[in-house]
């Protein structure tokens, strides 16, 4: 049970990590298009 636990854990731990490369990378779009060029 706590290996299941784990790995439920790990994974809501790399969807966090996920989430937060995407939005980065989003805002650096973001940041890269407003700058002028």
């Amino acid at each position: 049970m706590k290996f299941e636990e784990l790995k439920v854990g790990m994974k809501a731990e790399v969807s966090k990590t996920i989430t937060k490369t995407n939005e980065f990378y989003i805002t650096g779009l973001h940041l890269t298009q407003i700058k002028p060029t």
